[in-house]
Protein backbone atom coordinates (compact mmCIF):
# COMPACT_ATOMS: atom_id res chain seq x y z
CA UNK A 1 0.00 0.00 0.00
CA UNK A 2 1.65 3.79 -0.89
CA UNK A 3 2.11 5.90 2.21
CA UNK A 4 -0.72 8.75 2.25
CA UNK A 5 -0.89 12.44 3.30
CA UNK A 6 -3.23 14.43 3.23
CA UNK A 7 -3.30 18.07 4.66
CA UNK A 8 -6.87 19.33 5.32
CA UNK A 9 -6.26 22.76 4.89
CA UNK A 10 -4.69 22.96 2.13
CA UNK A 11 -7.24 20.16 0.33
CA UNK A 12 -3.42 18.35 -1.22
CA UNK A 13 -2.86 14.50 -1.20
CA UNK A 14 0.41 13.04 -1.56
CA UNK A 15 1.07 9.45 -2.40
CA UNK A 16 4.81 8.44 -2.43
CA UNK A 17 5.13 5.03 -4.52
CA UNK A 18 8.79 5.37 -3.49
CA UNK A 19 11.33 6.44 -1.17
CA UNK A 20 13.76 7.23 -4.15
CA UNK A 21 14.65 10.81 -4.13
CA UNK A 22 12.57 13.52 -6.19
CA UNK A 23 14.51 15.07 -8.91
CA UNK A 24 11.99 17.28 -10.33
CA UNK A 25 8.33 17.59 -9.84
CA UNK A 26 6.14 18.21 -12.70
CA UNK A 27 2.44 19.65 -13.42
CA UNK A 28 1.29 16.93 -15.73
CA UNK A 29 -2.26 18.24 -15.41
CA UNK A 30 -3.64 21.05 -13.67
CA UNK A 31 -4.40 19.26 -10.26
CA UNK A 32 -2.35 16.61 -10.80
CA UNK A 33 1.90 16.61 -10.27
CA UNK A 34 4.33 14.03 -10.92
CA UNK A 35 7.32 13.51 -8.82
CA UNK A 36 10.39 11.90 -10.50
CA UNK A 37 13.39 10.67 -10.16
CA UNK A 38 16.79 11.84 -11.72
CA UNK A 39 15.84 8.62 -14.06
CA UNK A 40 12.41 9.73 -14.72
CA UNK A 41 11.01 6.97 -12.99
CA UNK A 42 7.69 8.31 -10.53
CA UNK A 43 8.38 8.17 -7.31
CA UNK A 44 4.97 10.10 -6.01
CA UNK A 45 2.09 12.32 -6.97
CA UNK A 46 -0.22 15.35 -5.53
CA UNK A 47 -3.72 16.07 -6.24
CA UNK A 48 -4.49 18.94 -5.78
CA UNK A 49 -8.20 19.89 -4.27
CA UNK A 50 -8.20 16.25 -4.06
CA UNK A 51 -11.47 16.45 -2.32
CA UNK A 52 -13.12 17.89 -5.65
CA UNK A 53 -10.89 15.64 -7.77
CA UNK A 54 -11.86 11.98 -5.82
CA UNK A 55 -15.28 13.37 -5.72
CA UNK A 56 -15.58 13.57 -9.20
CA UNK A 57 -13.54 9.75 -9.45
CA UNK A 58 -15.83 8.12 -6.75
CA UNK A 59 -18.98 10.13 -8.46
CA UNK A 60 -20.49 11.28 -5.24
CA UNK A 61 -19.39 14.04 -3.16
CA UNK A 62 -16.33 13.29 -0.89
CA UNK A 63 -16.17 15.21 2.69
CA UNK A 64 -12.58 16.68 3.51
CA UNK A 65 -12.34 15.15 6.66
CA UNK A 66 -13.47 11.90 5.52
CA UNK A 67 -10.32 11.73 3.03
CA UNK A 68 -8.29 10.77 5.97
CA UNK A 69 -9.65 6.86 5.95
CA UNK A 70 -8.56 6.57 2.12
CA UNK A 71 -6.47 3.75 0.92
CA UNK A 72 -3.89 3.82 -1.85
CA UNK A 73 -2.56 0.92 -3.65
CA UNK A 74 0.22 1.39 -6.72
CA UNK A 75 -0.27 -1.41 -9.40
CA UNK A 76 1.86 -2.20 -13.18
CA UNK A 77 -0.74 -3.84 -15.24
CA UNK A 78 0.27 -4.39 -18.95
CA UNK A 79 -2.25 -3.17 -21.60
CA UNK A 80 -1.45 -3.49 -25.19
CA UNK A 81 2.11 -5.34 -24.44
CA UNK A 82 2.75 -1.62 -22.30
CA UNK A 83 3.26 -1.95 -19.16
CA UNK A 84 0.99 1.01 -17.06
CA UNK A 85 1.26 1.85 -13.62
CA UNK A 86 -2.28 2.79 -11.74
CA UNK A 87 -3.14 4.10 -8.38
CA UNK A 88 -6.37 2.18 -7.17
CA UNK A 89 -8.06 5.00 -4.36
CA UNK A 90 -9.93 3.13 -1.70
CA UNK A 91 -12.56 4.80 0.69
CA UNK A 92 -14.64 2.43 2.43
CA UNK A 93 -16.96 1.03 -0.37
CA UNK A 94 -15.94 2.91 -3.27
CA UNK A 95 -12.74 2.68 -5.31
CA UNK A 96 -11.39 4.89 -7.84
CA UNK A 97 -8.40 4.06 -10.70
CA UNK A 98 -6.05 6.31 -11.74
CA UNK A 99 -3.26 6.09 -14.74
CA UNK A 100 -0.20 7.68 -13.23
CA UNK A 101 1.89 8.80 -16.77
CA UNK A 102 5.07 7.33 -16.73
CA UNK A 103 6.07 8.59 -20.03
CA UNK A 104 6.72 11.92 -18.78
CA UNK A 105 10.81 13.17 -19.10
CA UNK A 106 11.76 16.03 -17.36
CA UNK A 107 12.51 19.20 -19.05
CA UNK A 108 15.68 19.42 -16.97
CA UNK A 109 17.28 15.83 -18.24
CA UNK A 110 15.54 16.36 -21.80
CA UNK A 111 18.09 19.13 -22.28
CA UNK A 112 21.06 17.11 -21.35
Amino acid sequence: MAQLNYDEESDALSVDLSSKKVHVSLEVSPRFILDLTASNQPTGIELLNASEVLSTLFGSRIKKSDLHKLHCTINKEAIRHKEELYATFQLGQKTAKVLIPTNYQSPVTASW
